[in-house]
């Protein structure tokens, strides 16, 4: 069983996952206080692949291994887990088995209203504090839209904050793969059950995470919108009449104020980006901020990077956003931060 409380410098970090999100963390590789030494992944085809080659970018000189085999690895100090959401608790146990620290921005981190899931999840948590491993979800895409900013401009503002955060993205450039299964997009008008919607509930969450502890009482609101002409979305054709994209929103009403993210995709010529509003409610001004396009792997990433030394300051367990500093910033491969 490894130990979490090692105090060298860099920090040995192994990266699981090899999506955009994974391919950012690899390149921020040179970072003062973690070094990537590894990937993993659970896809064969992936395995044994040159992480660099893979991502495209520069970055150290390791292959793609098979994640059990990274995660024992005995140099490993560190897990910054960028893979799927479904996978987040499998990941969270493998670590807590091993007394590793894990990280992670896929959604899914917060603990499950449902009963057997609940235990299972307790399962893992009290397997962490007894390996003295600890469990930290930093934030989810739609990224620095969705939750990095917002978080900073909340804790910038004295007294409680309504936060109302806006997000329209161009779907258009999206896979087909994606359009069509997962969306929907230029099929029939049905009940709106997206994955996608799993993201918003989870940006909220994180903002409301690091902004209060106060109870928190949640609406949610998913729907289709569909096409009133003939249109093209990337390589989909929609009819009218047909889908043609989403609106989803997450409220969470607190004690004294209200987090509200939408995530809706951009129709009838919407432009993408994103809009929050900040409003002080004890001094009565607000703070507008628009974003050109949404931004969100980079920032997202960072976040992430930037809470590996200060979680290793807390007790093992799953630990909460607002018990690290929202640090920012980030070294690209040429120094510059």
């Amino acid at each position: 069983m490894k130990s979490s409380t090692t105090d060298r410098t860099p920090l040995r970090a192994a990266v699981i996952g090899t999506g955009l999100l994974a391919q950012h963390l690899y390149s921020y590789s040179s970072q003062d206080d973690v070094e990537i030494v590894a990937v993993g992944s659970s896809n064969p085809q992936k395995l044994g692949i040159a992480a660099a080659e893979h991502f495209g970018v520069d970055g150290p000189e390791i292959t793609i291994q098979e994640t059990a085999t990274v995660l024992d690895r005995p140099d490993i100090d560190v897990v910054l887990h960028a893979g799927p959401q479904d996978t987040v608790w499998d990941a969270f146990e493998q670590c807590a088995a091993r007394g590793l620290d894990v990280l992670t921005t896929a959604g899914g981190y917060h603990r499950s209203e449902q009963l057997d899931r609940f235990a299972q999840e307790e399962h893992v948590v009290r397997l962490a504090e007894r390996n003295g491993a600890r469990l930290l979800g930093t934030g989810i895409f739609p990224g620095f839209t969705a939750d990095v900013l917002p978080i900073a401009l909340a804790r910038l503002m004295p007294g409680p904050v309504n936060l109302t955060i806006r997000i329209i993205s161009d779907i258009g450039p999206w896979s087909e793969k994606v359009l069509r299964k997962e969306i929907g997009v230029g099929g029939p008008l049905r009940e709106a059950e997206l994955d996608l919607f799993d993201y918003v509930k989870a940006s909220a969450r994180i903002i409301v995470d690091s902004i209060s502890s106060a109870r928190v009482q949640w609406t949610y609101r998913s729907d289709l919108l569909t096409s009133t002409e003939l249109v093209s979305i990337g390589p989909v054709v929609v009819p009218p009449g047909n889908v043609a994209g989403f609106s989803l929103q997450a409220v969470a009403k607190l004690d004294e104020s209200v987090v509200d993210v939408t995530w809706e995709s951009s129709l009838g010529g919407a432009e993408a980006g994103g809009t929050i509003v900040a409003s002080s409610l004890d001094h009565g001004f607000n703070i507008t901020t628009r974003i050109a396009g949404t931004p969100a792997y980079p920032a997202t990433a960072a976040r992430l990077l930037n809470s590996v030394r200060p979680l290793r300051t807390l007790p093992p367990g799953l630990r909460q956003a607002f018990e690290v500093p929202l640090a920012t910033v980030w070294a690209d491969n040429s120094g510059h931060h």
